[in-house]
């Protein structure tokens, strides 16, 4: 996912006028353009991709908070915009695959128990680069440190 194609999709949405594509893609164009400037460079893939996670998180957030308060109009705007984000999001990884990789963090850290979870979590988290969801990663990070 680079800058040109978000770009683009924000052309096609504004000429099929989808308001919804139209007000996300802006959203999320403005988040990269503000990183940017904080970082005074380009954003590569990864980190365009980390800031469509963070959208769709923020999204996951707010639509737990508007069930609370029953809000049910705003819980299906958020859900609608959190749908398109993740379209845009790389495949997720596959249990096997994430569980391959903790395995391998947890070799080479050599965890002496629970104390050990914010290093392997770290290791982890640089590992799949955003193709696996944090609290996926820190449940199967947690059920295979409690079994050494």
């Amino acid at each position: 996912m680079n800058r040109q194609f978000l770009e683009a999709q924000l052309k096609k949405a504004m000429l099929a006028r989808e308001k919804k594509e139209v007000s996300v893609f802006r959203l999320l164009l403005s988040q990269i353009k503000n990183r940017e400037i904080a970082t005074k460079r380009d954003l590569d893939e990864d980190e365009i991709n980390e800031e469509i996670s963070r959208e769709v998180k923020k999204r996951k957030e707010a639509i737990g908070l508007f069930e609370q308060g029953k809000r049910d109009d705003l819980v299906a705007k958020e859900k609608e915009e959190m749908a398109i984000l993740e379209k845009l999001l790389p495949p997720a990884m596959s249990n096997k695959e994430l569980c391959q990789i903790i395995r391998e963090a947890v070799s080479l850290e050599k965890p002496k128990g629970a104390v050990d979870f914010g290093r392997i979590m770290g290791r982890v988290m640089g590992m799949v680069k955003g193709k696996a969801a944090g609290e996926r990663v820190a449940r199967m990070v947690k059920e295979l440190i409690s079994d050494c």
